[in-house]
């Protein structure tokens, strides 16, 4: 059977085969979202990646594929302070669900509000001049958003202080996973289309 007979068969189907679906839900564990806002949200730079190795056919829709299925999230929010006499800090707050959300629309946002609610329970908001999140599906073998925070440090203005204190409030956050409402959304196209569609090889 050659490659062309190959598509046409996967077009055909309407249902993605459990082989398809444990590689779909490898990579869409692997998935990261990354944001830093200084000052104005026009100032907003959004990175997002993969914390292994995909094809970089499938990324896209990975990515897409993810924020349509309901997934444990986990996320980290970091607010960006200057106090009057121009000293900087920072200050952290984690979130994670303890059931599975939809990111699509405002699936997760309810999610990362409580991330944001807990860094900044206690501090002058008229300090405030950025925020940054980092966001990711959770799963045993993606257990920490560690990893995304070190290759994006730049980007998220962290330095080595920074690390190790996310490294030390990560354990404790981690056993008190958030009790986040679930939104429920319709699904726009077929769940087994879209993971048949991702496992394609490529064009």
């Amino acid at each position: 059977m050659n490659r062309a007979q190959r598509r046409a068969q996967k077009k055909q189907r309407r249902t993605s085969t459990p082989r398809e679906q444990r590689n779909a839900q490898r990579i869409i564990n692997q998935l990261y979202i990354a944001r830093y806002c200084e000052n104005h949200w026009w100032k907003m730079t959004v990175d997002w990646g993969f914390r292994g190795i995909v094809e970089e056919h499938k990324k896209a829709h990975a990515h897409n594929l993810a924020l349509d299925l309901p997934l444990h999230w986990h996320a980290i929010s970091i607010t960006y302070l200057m106090d009057p006499w121009g000293k900087r800090y920072k200050v952290f707050g984690f979130a994670r669900s303890n059931q599975t959300l939809k990111g699509f629309r405002e699936g997760i946002c309810p999610l990362l509000e409580q991330a944001l609610e807990e860094a900044e329970e206690n501090i002058n908001s008229r300090q405030i001049y950025g925020r940054g999140m980092v966001f990711a599906p959770w799963s045993k073998g993606y257990d920490t958003l560690l990893p995304i925070l070190r290759l994006k440090r730049d980007m998220l203005r962290l330095d080595d202080n920074d690390l190790e204190e996310l490294a030390k409030a990560e354990q404790e956050w981690a056993d008190t996973p958030a009790e986040v409402k679930q939104v429920f959304l319709p699904d726009l196209t077929d769940i087994d289309d879209q993971i048949a569609e991702l496992m394609q090889e490529t064009p």
